[in-house]
């Protein structure tokens, strides 16, 4: 399953020494006829009319293979998509593999096709639905072709593998397997990365050791040391695979392969030049601004990815390839759902050749660092590698890869190139060059691949086949990443110290166990322990507690578990705390498991929790830490003090309560880092079933609920402390009426909204639905709340826009301010935790403009527009959340003529990264010192 392409081979058991065989998969070429091709496009076409089923209508009929949408119609997948992208971009999904990887998003949110107005969100769908569509269409046509109806040759009574990036974290692999669950394939699917596979079809076709040894040029008799190194390159339509095997040669002509790198994930291949390429384009369409608008856009990238295959087969041909040819692209602008202009854009071959060696496979040196600087690729609301030099990238692996114990460079003795976008031998040629210029001229072999496109389907069917039989792998290598756990060094305060638990390399089902560190569990509480994982430490092992450095690891989603005892003598042991041991290992799917034995006496006999990965936690952003070492803002409270406040939160108290512990603590609460506040929510939500002493003490106890937690999320066990808040909402305020007590109820929720699901939003927005729309002066407080609620469907939050703009109109300026502040937040060009589905489409920006245009920005009581429309018009670089020229122009000449100050203008002109006081004016008040929200890419 590629991010362009995906295909099915297979190995027939029964002769498991016949070379795999690649199934042809038939699809629609036409809405009226199909066609047979070994490669099925990644894209799903979302038609305006229902297809025909397979077998009703006189033309060849293609399978229907797609499972329905959720109105009963079924999308369209394969070449017929991919070539109607160009016509109705806004109805096709494109790139759904490369979504799986991007945390900075829901993956299991309705995304897809990303910033479409033509599809409704109650259609769209998931990057892991999207992914399963592929998947099912594959499940289909096998049990249609192979099959036949025989249930002995099912589909689901094979053995699978799906194919990967060897740089997929745990998360994105988790995601790919839910995938195939969703499309119906069988338990147990085996995860394999994809330059291994491409590898393992290059073994198929040289069995034998002595042909490998002499394609790589070993001398005979060469011993284990002598080893060879082949690099995998793998470039695709949307990543880029790094992989380095290291392969021994035993005197009896046996070989030993072991893969001992992978690269990190480097989200950059085919879809990049797309853009690149179409950006060329564009500013060559004579268009006001240079700037399309998003649909237009959407149309000329998916013509430059045609004119990229196009231009790449030609490279790929015999034949001498015509630089000077000139392309003529037609560059269309939309105006509402007509076109009202067209142009012609016109590149050279030599051009887009220069686009190529500059852009994207440039020549550097192997000591080239990766450049940091913003390349403008998020056209797609993906976050895509910011150096599109694949060269550098290449230079960067192996210079992590390959030192040797004398820190010097190893030489790379042989290359496999694989994936789409390295067809054109031009560029294989290009690579090799660089390569030997690296080594001082020592050129590297160029190992044998006809079929870049279909060697990873191949490999894959050869390693499924030899685990089937029970054939022991002729690649080892083991995981491609070690694994941590962050752990509290008490003697070690100064930084951030991680526990290795899963050393790189470790084989398939080698379990390894931890058991002499002292680690202690809370039962029947909720534990979380933040993950880590580097492909760079080779050295660490199992036990070994490391410092954490930024750049050398990367967080995944936190392990989290309740420890509930089975018996009824150890259920009386309560909340006790326990001593464990940890074991961790890589099970035969290539995923990561986790566990905590008990070796405490008191439970005979011993037992043990499985830690899940918390992916509800996607999509949120979580508190990153990347300093090296805690802030002293952080220091947990001292017992003494801890003791002090403790008891004080375990009594009523006013309004005046938080004020006490200021006092007590000699420090004010703004002040306070997000640990304390957490460590506080204990004692007072113990006295959540009083609220009903007085309506006083009832707006007392929400207003701290909300200090406490704000914003809902970005501390260990949030998620569990927002199930217990939600009683708020399940059981009812005491005091309804009372407008104080409803006026902390609003702010409560705004202040937690992040740490609200959509369904538990919807609910509050509901019930708060009559006091937005009665524009009353309760409404102050809602507005701001519902306005806050991120992830409310879009036509809630459009509908929410008018009425805002509807009570702006009648609220008096001690009012206002209110409105004005919710406008800023609702219009904002920058997600605070929902991601940029969630962001209003930039007509909603041009609505609310209008409606203020002709008013005097001047007027005190319109003194906050200037902030506003800043946060409104605010350049982000990302085509569909950012405004036209046009209205940008207007916006910036009203804002200097209203007298904005120029640098606060700054963020409407030019690109300027979002920065923490940014997002704390969205939310409206300080955030918990040691948060630190990271903004989406």
């Amino acid at each position: 399953m590629g991010t362009s392409n995906c295909a099915l081979a297979f190995v027939d058991l029964r002769r498991p020494e016949a070379e795999s065989k690649i199934l042809a998969l038939e699809q629609w070429q036409s809405e009226s006829r199909s066609i047979t091709l070994d490669l099925l496009p990644s894209f799903a076409y979302f038609p305006r009319e229902p297809f025909p089923e397979a077998g009703n209508s006189a033309g060849d009929a293609a399978p229907g293979g797609a499972s329905a949408l959720p109105d009963g119609s079924k999308p369209v997948v394969g070449l017929y998509a991919r070539d109607i992208s160009a016509q109705e971009p806004e109805r096709v999904i494109a790139s759904a593999k490369s979504w799986l990887i991007h945390a900075g998003v829901d993956r299991r949110a309705r995304l897809l096709p990303w910033a479409s107005r033509e599809i409704p969100e109650a259609r769209k769908l998931s990057p892991v639905a999207a992914c399963a569509l592929y998947l099912n269409y594959l499940k289909t046509l096998w049990d249609r072709e192979m099959a036949g109806g025989d249930e002995r040759t099912a589909f689901n009574r094979q053995h699978i593998v799906i194919t990967v990036p060897a740089s997929f974290d745990q998360a994105a692999q988790r995601l790919t397997l839910e995938s195939a669950r969703m499309a119906g394939f069988p338990a147990e699917v085996r995860l394999l990365e994809e330059p291994q596979a491409a590898f393992h079809a290059w073994l198929e076709k040289h069995p034998e050791s002595r042909a490998l040894r002499t394609a790589l040029g070993a001398e005979t008799g060469d011993a284990l040391g002598g080893e060879k190194r082949v690099l995998v390159c793998d470039i695709g339509g949307g990543t880029t695979d790094f992989s380095l095997f290291s392969i021994g040669f035993h005197r009896d002509d046996s070989a030993q392969i072991r893969r001992i790198a992978v690269s990190d994930h480097i989200l950059l291949g085919g879809d990049n030049i797309d853009l690149a390429l179409a950006r060329l384009l564009e500013s060559r369409s004579g268009v006001e601004g240079g700037h399309l608008d998003p649909r237009a856009w959407q149309r000329l990238v998916a013509e430059s990815r045609h004119l990229k295959e196009r231009v790449l087969d030609s490279l790929s041909k015999d034949r001498v390839f015509d630089s000077n040819t000139e392309y003529k692209i037609g560059v269309s602008e939309s105006g509402g759902n007509l076109f009202t202009q067209a142009r012609t854009a016109v590149v050279t071959g030599k051009e887009i050749l220069a686009l190529l060696d500059e852009g994207f496979f440039p020549s550097v040196e192997m000591g080239d660092k990766l450049q940091g600087a913003e390349a403008g690729f998020r056209e797609m609301g993906l976050p895509y590698a910011r150096d599109a030099a694949i060269t550098r990238h290449l230079a960067a692996f192996l210079r992590g890869a390959e030192g040797g114990a004398d820190g010097k460079p190893r030489v790379v003795d042989a290359v496999l190139f694989n994936g789409g976008s390295l067809t054109p031998l031009y560029l294989q040629a290009k690579l090799l060059a660089l390569i030997a210029s690296w080594q001082k001229g020592q050129r590297p072999v160029a190992l044998e691949n006809r079929e870049l496109d279909l060697a990873v389907a191949r490999g894959a069917a050869r390693y499924g086949s030899h685990a089937a039989l029970g054939i022991k792998p002729r690649i080892l290598g083991g995981t491609a990443h070690a694994y941590y756990l962050e752990v509290a060094a008490q003697e070690k305060r100064d930084a951030k110290y991680l526990l290795c638990i899963l050393p790189l390399g470790t084989e398939t089902d080698h379990v390894q166990r931890i058991e002499k560190l002292e680690l202690r569990l809370t039962l029947n509480r909720p534990v979380e322990f933040r993950l880590y994982h580097s492909s760079r430490r080779p050295k660490d092992q199992t036990g070994n507690i490391v410092r954490y450095l930024p750049g050398e690891f990367k967080q995944l989603p936190s392990l989290h578990t309740v420890a509930r005892l089975e018996t009824d003598k150890a259920r009386a042991l309560g909340s006790a705390d326990i001593s464990v041991g940890l074991q961790a290992l890589l099970n035969n799917l290539g995923l990561l498991r986790v566990y905590l034995v008990s070796d405490d006496k008191r439970l005979r006999p011993a037992q043990r929790w499985e830690l899940e990965f918390d992916m509800r936690a996607q999509g949120k952003q979580e508190h990153t830490d990347e300093s090296a070492a805690p802030s002293e803002s952080e220091r947990e409270l001292s017992p003494e003090a801890k003791e002090k406040a403790f008891t004080r939160l375990s009594q009523p108290y006013p309004m005046g309560g938080l004020r006490e512990l200021e006092e007590m603590l000699g420090k004010k609460r703004q002040a306070w880092p997000r640990s304390w506040l957490r460590s506080f929510w204990e004692p007072h939500y113990g006295w959540f079933t009083r609220r009903d002493i007085s309506p006083d003490y009832e707006a007392s106890w929400l207003n701290a609920a909300g200090f406490l937690l704000r914003p809902g999320y970005g501390a260990p066990f949030d998620d569990y402390r927002m199930d217990q808040l939600w009683h708020v909402q399940a059981v009812g305020l005491a005091f309804p009426r009372a407008k104080a007590v409803r006026m902390q109820f609003w702010l409560l929720w705004r202040r937690v909204a992040g740490g609200l699901n959509a369904e538990r939003q919807i609910a509050i927005y509901s019930e708060a639905r009559p006091v937005l729309a009665g524009n009353s002066k309760q409404a102050d407080e809602a507005v701001g709340m519902a306005c806050a609620f991120e992830r409310l469907p879009m036509e809630l939050r459009l509908e929410l826009l008018d009425m805002l703009l509807t009570g702006i109109g009648h609220r008096t300026e001690g009012h206002l301010l209110h409105y004005l502040w919710a406008l800023g937040r609702l219009l904002s060009r920058v997600s605070l935790y929902a991601g940029q589905e969630s962001v209003l489409p930039p007509s909603a920006v041009e609505k609310a403009f209008a409606y203020f245009q002709d008013r005097d920005w001047t007027e005190s009581r319109l003194g906050y527009l200037g902030t506003v429309f800043v946060q409104a018009c605010r350049l982000t670089n990302h085509r569909a959340l950012d405004i036209s020229p046009s209205l940008r122009g207007a916006v910036v000449e009203k804002m200097r003529s209203s007298g904005v100050n120029p640098q606060v203008l700054r963020p409407v002109t030019e690109f300027i990264p979002v920065e923490q006081e940014d997002l704390q004016t969205l939310f409206g008040e300080s955030l918990p010192l040691g948060l630190i929200l990271q903004q989406f890419s």
